[in-house]
């Protein structure tokens, strides 16, 4: 069975994190009262949003406030000219209104509305379809919010994109004065929606999916090009939009923090608009030194199995009187392989939350204890290719999840969202069979995709996807050739310019989803890159981290222009749920940000060598 019916890919993946949120979110707000515990709830709504992909929930607000516009500074020294580009839309009134202008509201926005006294403001703005050609009339929307009691005086504004591609970052509006008050209060804290995404202008593709997975990308593809809007949906109109924005805030530069693909679109932004660019944190890193994200996506599957091999499975080891699956890990790793592992649908499935736990290891214990109920239950879990039957046994994982004695409540509502996206595959699993087509988002793959150039060889393709399910056996049999083998680029990553402005880059040791490697080449290519990595940390989307190593480098940048001393420093990681201390996965890393990290250990090298005897396949050669 291929990633066709997984989690479309990397697509759902990168959302994962939002499953997450929302679930804590409802056992937040089903346990918490409104009324005189303001404090203890900005608390925790901190925590929540700080490690939010800011998904949605919808709601329909009160009446909107009309605020008058900013005073718009004028000219540039270098950078596009976005007030001519923009041409009569450069003079459109910037309406501020209350929840209501707001439309539909994202989980995130909701729980501040409820819990805390911040009152957010939001605004539609018009922009033209392609920057690249305003004059043609095509135009969309953009929604965008702030504080109603913002630092509009700022000299300075701050917004923030919180990855995906394809994540919502408007609730950052807000959320920044919970996730970080001082640099909220530094700044006018602006967050938007980007073209594409949530309540801005949606991209929309109809598609009959497919069994096999090259047919099912060629499917998904054709279906997002009828879309006219498609050619417009990337990171260089993202890039434009956000200098509008600055245009229509009054601003003469912006500061940033972008998380994942956001990091992504940052340094686009910085590129093209230099002379905008103020002070820039890009936290969990793509490689920003390729002309496309290929390089990106083509290490992830390889540092999956590297966190699930190096990290999850020794956590589960050290806490066998909670799990009970021995302490050895590769014993834990022969018993899920010998169940069936991802080579079976309901571990496809159940796959999905463990890479959620990879973005945020605070959710190690749901998936430790997700893998100790697939080895428990093997015989329930046989493969099947039939929706059906996937449903019935996704069905019987969440029982016997709620009926594990590990669980805590707010971990149930965890695994409740896990549920509902294991079921979606289900779904699809079944229009691919029925021939009956589905409708999805089309942001994540159309910006991956155009972004820059893809190798387009099927030939090259068949033999990257058997390479990994070769040397990568946990994430080999969900992984398959991309969308993007067939999707004709319309941009690529601009070049760095000479005025190229000195940015902070944040990065964790085993992050999953932009691998460590990729931050540590964008500080070695990049002049004036500084990086901050984290000893022994495995999650996805740093800061705020809770310590003085990492934030104090991040608020010390955006506060007070100061950059680390070194062009290389090292923070402490911290332990991982229910241990009291680090346990390291490689060695320290060294002055010059280099670690005897590989994407094969002598662990997964074992694993290999024994699926290969017992399986008579694949396995690193």
């Amino acid at each position: 069975m291929t990633s066709a019916f997984v989690a479309d890919g990397n697509a759902a993946l990168s959302c994962a994190r939002s499953d997450r949120v929302r679930a804590v979110a409802r056992y937040e707000a089903n346990h918490s009262s409104p009324q005189g515990s303001t404090a203890m709830n900005r608390s925790k709504l901190s925590m929540l949003i700080a490690m939010s992909i800011l998904g949605g929930a919808a709601i329909v607000g009160s009446s909107a406030l009309a605020a008058p516009p900013a005073s718009k500074p004028s000219g540039n020294k270098g950078s596009p000219d976005i007030a001519a580009l923009a041409g009569p839309l450069a003079n459109q009134q910037v309406q501020w209104g209350g929840a209501a202008t707001c439309g539909q509201r994202s989980l995130d926005e909701l729980l501040i509305s409820i819990f805390t006294d911040i009152e957010q403001q939001c605004a539609t703005i018009t922009v033209p379809r392609d920057w690249h050609n305003p004059g043609d009339g095509n135009t969309i929307t953009l929604s965008i919010s702030r504080a109603a009691d913002a630092n509009v005086g700022a000299q300075h504004m701050l917004t923030a994109n919180p990855g995906g591609p394809g994540g919502s970052g408007r609730a950052y509006g807000v959320a920044m004065r919970l996730i970080a008050p001082e640099v909220d209060a530094a700044h006018y804290m602006v967050g938007f929606d980007p073209r594409g995404v949530g309540s801005s202008t949606p991209l929309r593709c109809q598609y009959v999916p497919s069994e096999d997975p090259w047919t099912d990308n060629t499917n998904l593809v054709e279906g997002c090009l009828d879309n006219p809007l498609t050619p417009y949906i990337n990171s260089e109109q993202t890039a434009y939009d956000m200098d509008f924005i600055r245009y229509l805030m009054g601003k003469e530069k912006t500061s940033y923090i972008g998380y994942s693909y956001g990091t992504w679109l940052g340094s686009w932004y910085q590129r093209v608009f230099s002379d905008h660019a103020h002070r820039f944190v890009l936290d969990s890193n793509t490689d920003l030194s390729r002309k496309s994200l290929e390089a990106t996506w083509d290490i992830q599957p390889k540092s999956r199995d590297r966190q699930f091999q190096d990290a999850l499975l020794p956590y589960i080891a050290r806490n066998d009187a909670t799990y009970g699956l021995g302490t050895d890990p590769l014993l834990i790793r022969q018993r899920w392989e010998a169940a069936g592992g991802t080579r079976s649908a309901a571990g496809q499935a159940i796959m999905g939350g463990i890479i959620d736990a990879m973005y945020s290891t605070s959710n190690y214990p749901a998936a430790a204890t997700s893998i100790a109920t697939f080895i428990n239950q093997a015989e329930s879990f046989a493969n099947t290719r039939d929706p059906q039957q996937l449903r019935d046994q996704i069905a019987l994982f969440k029982a016997l999840m709620h009926e594990h004695p590990a669980m805590q409540e707010a971990d149930l509502l965890i695994v409740d969202d896990w549920v509902e996206a294991m079921l979606d595959k289900a779904d699809k699993m079944a229009a691919a069979q029925a021939g009956t087509p589905i409708t999805v988002n089309g942001a994540f793959s159309a910006i991956r995709c155009q972004d820059g150039p893809w190798n387009s060889s099927q030939g090259y393709w068949t033999s990257w996807v058997g390479n990994i399910q070769r040397k990568f056996p946990w994430i080999g049999p969900v992984t398959s050739a991309p969308e993007c083998a067939t999707w004709p680029e319309t941009t690529s990553m601009p070049q760095v310019k000479k005025n190229y402005p000195a940015t902070l880059l944040i990065q964790s040791e085993l992050d999953a989803a932009t691998p460590y490697e990729a931050g540590l080449r964008s500080a070695q290519t990049i002049k004036d890159h500084y990086l901050v990595s984290v000893d022994n940390e495995g999650s996805h989307g740093l800061y705020p981290y809770g310590d003085e190593c990492v934030d104090g480098a991040v608020e010390n940048w955006l506060l007070r222009g100061q950059l680390p001393a070194d062009r290389f420093t090292t923070c402490p990681g911290s332990p991982l749920p229910n241990e009291d201390q680090v346990y390291p996965v490689a060695g320290a890393v060294k002055a010059n940000g280099k670690i005897k990290l590989r994407l094969i250990s002598p662990e997964q090298r074992e694993v290999n060598r024994w699926l290969k005897s017992r399986l008579g396949r694949s396995a690193e050669r």
